[in-house]
């Protein structure tokens, strides 16, 4: 079989030219030669009706040549032996450059989108490393800061504790002392009607002091009772407003000179829990009455609530003297007051953060100007259906 190349444009070795497939060989780049050589069996032995091969051909100028081979037999033999192929060899240089650097470009693009995977992913995991510790911080912190609470209220405790309990134990140690002194001097019969009066005048004074000193030590106990937000029992039920804006101002018997404004809506209604409502409204109150006002005659106290959204607003302001700046970051913690001498132990405005934002699971927020008064501002859900 010899292969006959009439015309050619890719300036193809002249060995090509009327050569057998053997000495085409020589000009074929080695790695390509089997593909044609199998394309061009499987035609022969009539598998397809021709052959269609793409190879590099070196050419007289000594470059290597990507060439289109095509081709099919023209002629047989009487016993089907190819005798002659016709075709054509088409350069396809530019569309293989194009391919190739097409190729670099898809490599190039898939090794740059591994690396930026490969990258987001490590950001991705050092980012999930970072929560990790963030919220193990965080849950470290609340733990501390839980405890720091705890500690600060053990210490507010017992220093309360201390002042009552303290002069409780020293009238009982002078009572001791006095009656030990007054069987003495009965059992040798040395008692005078001094001794006597003595006696019973320490002894009344001791117990005055101690009865005294006992409750306001119950109370404080109360007050404590109070603050374990934890142990009160939630009761959300749909309430008007109005009614116990008004049922409160009722159990408050208004001082003389102080005036107390309302301004609620007659069918403004919340589902929340009336009691936590209500010591709210009691411990605003009795701030401003104990802290707020200098005389009684010059006290105004208003008390307004609204619907806005799905929450309620009550608005609490007084006519008070206010709060000093450095005093501020302190409103709401326990046991901080400034009126300690008169018997205060600090637990009002406490009471009312933790009733706004555990039990009525709201917000609270105060705006105030020393010798102008105070306001403050509570949300909280208009449905407030939640367990505590």
């Amino acid at each position: 079989m010899v292969r006959e190349n009439k015309t050619t444009t890719a300036e193809l070795p002249c060995g090509q030219i009327g050569s057998t497939l053997e000495k085409i060989k020589l000009s074929i780049h080695p790695d390509d030669f089997k593909q044609l050589e199998e394309a061009f069996d499987n035609h022969l032995k009539g598998n397809c009706e021709f052959y269609e091969v793409s190879y590099r051909v070196l050419t007289q100028a000594g470059h290597w040549l990507w060439v289109l081979d095509r081709g099919k037999v023209t002629l047989r033999s009487e016993n089907g032996l190819a005798q002659r192929i016709s075709g054509t060899v088409k350069d396809i240089s530019v569309l293989k450059a194009s391919e190739l650097a097409l190729s670099e470009l898809n490599n190039n693009l898939e090794q740059k989108v591994e690396e930026r995977t490969t990258s987001l992913k490590e950001s991705r995991d050092a980012l999930a490393t970072t929560i990790d510790e963030l919220q193990t911080m965080q849950s470290t912190l609340i733990e501390s800061q839980k405890m720091a609470s705890i500690g600060k209220l053990v210490v507010g405790i017992s220093h309360e504790l201390n002042t009552p309990l303290g002069i409780s134990v020293t009238a009982v140690s002078l009572l001791i002392e006095k009656l030990q002194s007054f069987q003495n001097k009965f059992l040798e019969n040395q008692l005078t009607r001094s001794d006597t009066k003595d006696f019973v005048e320490t002894s009344l004074s001791s117990v005055q002091l101690l009865d005294s000193n006992i409750s306001r030590a119950a109370q404080l106990v109360k007050r404590f009772k109070q603050v374990s937000v934890s142990e009160h029992i939630q009761s959300s039920r749909t309430i008007n407003l109005n009614e116990l804006i008004n049922t409160f101002l009722s159990m408050h018997c208004e001082l003389e000179g102080v005036t107390i404004s309302i301004n609620c809506s007659k069918d403004l209604h919340a589902q929340c829990d009336a009691h936590a409502l209500v010591n709210v409204l009691n411990e605003l109150y009795q701030n401003s009455i104990q802290h707020g006002f200098n005389s009684p005659s010059t006290g105004k106290i208003s008390i307004q609530l609204e619907k806005i959204g799905d929450q309620i607003k009550l608005t609490f302001s007084d006519s008070g003297k206010g709060v000093h700046e450095k005093n501020m970051p302190h409103l709401f913690e326990p046991f901080f007051t400034t009126t300690r001498h008169n018997g205060n132990a600090g637990l009002g405005l406490y009471l009312v953060y933790s009733n706004v934002t555990h039990i009525l699971r709201g917000q609270i927020s105060f705006q105030t100007v020393e010798l102008e008064g105070i306001s403050f501002e509570i949300y909280f859900p208009v449905f407030n259906d939640s367990p505590n």
